[in-house]
């Protein structure tokens, strides 16, 4: 589960409700950065559900680790600088989101630098390297995947790689003052 807690004011309610349902939390500072957002490229329509739904696609969740040979702003240069653009031309991204670990705020977080959040348009898109390459055939494949292996070894270390799935539900918008309402169906 990822929360932006930030409009929650205080968030522990939300908090004790996870862990009565047996979640582990670990909370972190992020400074997040929004590269792509539904409806801003050919792989999604711009956002139409409202806030408490369950959004389409499946999410995936990445958990960095900066390895010591780069600096803090070197690794950043090249996560935001070489990988995300690479990233974005060869796979079929809905939304992506770039946060930089600032600190852990909860006690005992593990120690992360960086959590991505990539939302897919399915579970093929997935489990299928075509689709998750945007590959025709298997020269493209190929291709396609040694321009990701190679920026991915340029910023991180692929043992060190921790991904999962899951479903999102964005409770509400940020920014708005108000939850985000379903759009009007002509309720006359």
């Amino acid at each position: 589960v990822t929360l932006d807690v930030s409009s929650l004011e205080p968030p522990e309610p939300l908090e004790r409700v996870l862990r009565e349902a047996g979640f582990t939390l670990a909370g972190y500072e992020v400074e997040a950065s929004l590269y792509t957002d539904y409806g801003r490229n050919a792989y999604s329509r711009a956002r139409d559900w409202p806030d408490g739904e369950r959004s389409p696609g499946v999410v995936a969740v990445t958990l960095l680790t900066r390895p010591r040979r780069l600096s803090r702003e070197e690794w950043i240069r090249r996560w935001h600088g070489r990988m995300s653009p690479i990233s974005e031309r060869i796979q079929p991204r809905q939304r992506y989101v770039r946060n930089v670990i600032l600190r852990g705020i909860t006690p005992d977080a593990p120690a992360f630098d960086g959590i991505v959040e990539e939302v897919w348009p399915s579970a093929q898109h997935i489990s299928n390297p075509y689709l998750f390459y945007c590959a025709d055939n298997t020269w493209q494949l190929l291709k396609h995947m040694g321009l990701m292996l190679y920026a991915i070894l340029q910023f991180h270390n692929l043992l060190a790689f921790r991904t999962t799935t899951m479903s999102e539900y964005l409770v509400r918008t940020a920014g708005d003052t108000a939850t985000r309402r379903a759009p009007s169906r002509g309720d006359g």
